[in-house]
């Protein structure tokens, strides 16, 4: 009688870890492969792999996440379609403020705006 409560125990814990580090799932991939996607952008997944990069830092739909630096999009174009439903999408670029600012700063944060605008 008390293999019984072991087992379940056991059982429980096994489901909830294999809930905890499934992976993304389907709907990942059909962001991936989306029509959304900047064509320059999907040509590149082949050296970037994106499916792999993000389950393997095991990105969750319902997670927040910041992206550092988000250049001209080509992470943010499958990150903020993934988390748009359960999770949060922020965007942490460059200051623009200072007087001495690149100019290389200031155009990818201008393409980035007109990304997300």
């Amino acid at each position: 009688m008390k293999t019984l409560p072991a087992v379940l125990t056991t059982a429980l814990l096994a489901a909830a870890l294999l809930t905890a580090c499934a992976a993304p799932g389907p709907k990942l991939e059909s962001i991936i492969t989306g029509a959304h996607r900047t064509p320059a952008y999907v040509e590149r997944d082949k050296y970037r792999h994106p499916k792999a990069t993000l389950e393997f830092f095991g990105l969750k739909p319902d997670q927040t996440v910041v992206e550092v630096w988000p250049g001209r999009g080509w992470y943010t174009e499958i990150l903020a379609p993934y988390l748009r439903e359960r999770g949060q999408y922020y965007a942490a670029g460059f200051t623009l403020a200072a007087e001495d600012t690149p100019q290389y700063m200031k155009s990818i944060n201008a393409d980035f705006a007109k990304k997300v605008a």
